[in-house]
């Protein structure tokens, strides 16, 4: 993981599922700040054919949803206001 910036995080990325021929994908998550609150761009690029199962519903059961959660019961304690989240996958 590498943090290029104050908001983005690269980082690489590979499941059970990958071979060792595979080499690791990649996940980008950049932050920036819009006039209704941040917007979180979330990229992962470079997924071996075949292995992009976890982009059905991996990333948003396990990633998005809980994290979805966290950020609204922050806002109802009056500490933080998520508005978007954009999801990339190439």
């Amino acid at each position: 993981m590498r943090k290029t910036r104050e908001s983005m995080v690269y980082q690489s990325w590979r499941t059970t599922q990958f071979t060792d021929e595979h080499e690791d994908s990649i996940v980008t998550v950049t932050l920036e700040e819009t006039n209704d609150g941040t917007l979180l761009t979330f990229v992962h690029s470079d997924v071996p054919d075949g292995q992009t199962s976890y982009e059905q519903s991996g990333w948003q059961e396990h990633y998005f949803e809980p994290m979805k959660e966290y950020f609204a019961s922050r806002k109802q304690a009056g500490f933080f206001r998520p508005r978007s989240l954009h999801c990339v996958f190439t």
